[in-house]
């Protein structure tokens, strides 16, 4: 067990967020850490209740501006379910669900580093966004 350091946590789908001059960050638990605080895990549950979590907060205070978000759960989270493709999808889909139930965000906008790019097959992407 953990003695030192932050020993707070927050539950899964907890939603901070900061203000940074005139934008808004929003950071959104969506994996559970070991009681030593070294190993994080989530499950395709965790995310899809951490992303509805979040189009909640965004739509209360991200004044529907674009919303830019990496490629959640690809890496520290260990979700093995999905490939990075299917978070995409799941990410986008969840976004989706969300702005049809009224204004959520202008524009939903995907950042996938360079050195990630190559690992994503952008066609598929398409393909699973058109189906959405």
């Amino acid at each position: 067990m953990k003695k030192y350091g932050k020993l707070t946590r927050r539950p899964v789908g907890t939603v901070a967020v900061l203000h940074q001059g005139g934008r808004r960050i929003f950071a959104v638990a969506y994996s559970r850490v070991d009681a030593d605080g070294v190993r994080a895990q989530s499950s395709m549950e965790r995310m899809r209740h951490s992303l509805d979590q979040l189009w909640l907060a965004v739509r209360a205070e991200g004044q529907h501006r674009p919303v830019a978000m990496p490629i959640v759960g690809s890496g520290l989270a260990r979700i093995y379910d999905l490939d990075r493709e299917g978070l995409i999808e799941l990410a986008v889909g969840s976004f989706l669900a969300h702005a049809r139930r009224g204004r959520l965000a202008d524009e939903l906008r995907i950042v996938v580093p360079p050195a990630e790019l190559a690992k994503i097959d952008m066609n598929r992407v398409d393909e699973l966004i058109r189906r959405l």
